[in-house]
């Protein structure tokens, strides 16, 4: 019988679709991860192209929920990365009172322009009225 020419049949299974799909979640280049199986770049995009895109988007899923959990449970350092990359959310301003007795007493005007004092200088992003903060 004649050898057969070329590399041998790459061989699929579960483990190497797993592996492919966390790399690729992880932004492993496509060169380096098939540099990593042992097979060629054309060989891996053409026998994993499932896991190179949406595998990766399952895996990346996989490793944000994880962290959230952990950041649920009280880890501090899980807490802090979640909190910096999701954006904190916009509160819709709160509308003006009525006019009436409170709209237009000395108090009612100095609680106004305290609200908005920090708007356009360097403190205006640092510190959150407390009206305006979830819950209170």
């Amino acid at each position: 019988m004649k050898k057969p020419i070329g590399r041998p049949r790459t061989k699929v299974n579960l483990t190497a679709k797993k592996r492919v799909a966390i790399l690729a979640g992880m932004n492993f280049s496509h060169d380096e991860i098939a540099v990593e199986l042992g097979v060629s770049r054309g060989t891996l995009e053409a026998t994993y192209a499932a896991e190179l895109s949406e595998g990766a988007i399952r895996a990346r899923c996989r490793i944000a929920c994880a962290v959230f959990t952990a950041a649920e449970r009280g880890n501090m350092p899980a807490a802090r990365y979640v909190l910096s990359i999701v954006p904190s959310p916009v509160l819709p301003p709160e509308p003006l009172p009525e006019r009436g007795s409170a709209w237009g007493t000395r108090n009612a005007r100095a609680t106004r322009a305290a609200v908005d004092a920090a708007k356009g200088t360097d403190w205006e992003g640092l510190l959150v009225p407390i009206h305006r903060l979830p819950g209170v």
